[in-house]
């Protein structure tokens, strides 16, 4: 059963985007972003501010550090800033934001919640990216090696960036010790390029994925099925994660309604709506369903879904989302 953590604001702004937005930092630390003046790509400045939620104790303080970055006067962010990632032991906070003469792209930044030091890069494509230690965040692509087989083996190729300057930044060998901690999470396989496909024998995902076998990424693929009546709403990646997390609604008949129609054609047998939240299971073999809540009718013109927020809490295999105001923790019975 989903457990109810914080009351957060349901409203949103022309765009959708809610303006209050949470990201789980740990296990018990829950940060909220709150928009007070929306931006545009066109210049106009985001105004906002960052607190924290601490769950076991219930008390909500803002996150000044973040202050001189989010409403500095001189570099103003037009959107609302993104993707938080707290490093292993809390000293550095990753984040990206947009400003409107930033190469039109959303820029990764870390700032020190002690001292306040702050660090930008450009961005680069990653199939992965997570912080590798307390002051270094690993960006992971891939690249294409020849083989001695006369054929081409995909391998990692990792971008450290060091926190605390440029000068601690490099490449790492993919086949060295520190490559193989670092890709740990390959090991089990991360989820990237999904399909949503329509088969001779059902409506579904196409899932690939990189697995690391032997220093090499191996690109396998599998299928899962979705529930009669279902249809994508969406698919969240979760970071480092090994499971994706698929956002489903659906459509069933009313059993009773559906039994008496059968036999009285004039009688109605509507369908409701639900939507919910599915993840693959641990044999690999199907998608269980977490948790679903009923949907309007008019879902398909409808400009929200119900389950917003989608996001795993670190630490755990507990899945988080908003739903009518309210931040809940559900746990992952699959897993």
């Amino acid at each position: 059963m989903a457990k109810p953590v914080l009351k957060v604001r349901e409203d949103r702004d022309e765009k959708s985007r809610p303006m209050e937005a949470v990201y789980w930092l740990s296990a018990t630390m829950l940060l909220i972003i709150t928009t007070e003046q929306e931006g545009e790509t066109d210049g106009t400045a985001w105004r906002g501010h960052a607190e924290l939620f601490d769950t076991a104790t219930k008390q909500r303080s803002r996150l000044t550090a973040l202050d001189p970055i989010l409403n500095a006067p001189d570099r103003p962010i037009q959107l609302v800033p993104l993707d938080f990632q707290l490093s292993t032991e809390g000293s550095w906070l990753y984040f990206r934001y947009f400003r409107h003469n930033a190469n039109l792209e959303f820029t990764p930044i870390v700032v020190n919640l002690k001292s306040g030091r702050v660090r930008e890069w450009k961005v680069a494509e990653s199939i992965s990216a997570f912080w590798a230690d307390d002051n270094r965040y690993a960006e992971v692509n891939t690249v294409e090696r020849d083989n001695d087989r006369g054929g081409t083996d995909i391998v990692p190729h990792i971008s450290i960036h060091d926190a605390r300057g440029s000068r601690g930044d490099r490449t790492i060998d993919p086949v060295s010790t520190e490559a193989v901690n670092i890709l740990q999470p390959f090991e089990q396989g991360v989820p990237i390029h999904p399909t949503l496909d329509a088969w001779d024998t059902g409506y579904g995902w196409t899932q690939s994925w990189f697995q690391l076998r032997n220093g090499t990424l191996v690109n396998t693929s599998s299928r899962f099925y979705l529930p009669v009546g279902a249809a994508s709403v969406d698919r969240n990646d979760i970071p480092t994660s090994q499971f994706p997390v698929f956002h489903l609604h659906w459509y069933r008949d009313l059993p009773l309604l559906a039994s008496v129609h059968r036999f009285l054609p004039f009688v109605r047998s509507p369908q409701i709506c639900e939507e919910g939240l599915w993840v693959e299971s641990s044999n690999g073999e199907m998608l269980c369903e977490l948790g679903h809540v009923a949907s309007e009718e008019s879902w398909f013109a409808a400009k929200d879904t119900e389950l917003n927020q989608v996001q795993r809490v670190p630490g755990s295999n507990a899945i988080s989302f908003t739903y009518k105001g309210m931040v809940y923790v559900l746990p992952n019975s699959a897993r």
